[in-house]
């Protein structure tokens, strides 16, 4: 089963993972968030700053997001990025795999 990982929160990730998804129902997905945060609409800060709109509004998908579409998301900071060795490592020290960098193969 291939895997996908997704680095960032904002609405190109939940696009690219809607998208992977119509495509390909049995791929792995995770989504590294590494603001600590689900994808969020960044036009809407100053709304949430001003508090116009709560928290959970501003969120791209609900949290059950991740059920639906079947994502895994990670909530933790991105420490370092090896295109060399393949993997990616999150401060908790939790390591994955790279499969592609920017839409192509990483380099051999």
């Amino acid at each position: 089963m291939p895997k996908t990982l997704i680095i960032g929160n904002a609405l190109a990730a939940v696009a690219a993972i809607e998208e992977i998804r119509s495509r390909d129902a049995a791929c792995e997905i995770v989504l590294l968030c590494p603001e600590g945060v689900l994808p969020y609409d960044r036009s809407l800060l100053p709304a949430l700053i001003a508090k116009d709109i709560k928290g959970a509004a501003g969120y791209a998908r609900p949290e059950k997001f991740s059920g639906k579409e079947r994502a895994v998301i990670v909530n933790e900071t991105l420490s370092r990025v090896s295109v060399k060795r393949k993997h990616i490592t999150t401060d908790a020290k939790t390591r994955s795999p790279l499969i592609s960098c920017y839409g192509r193969n990483a380099p051999a």
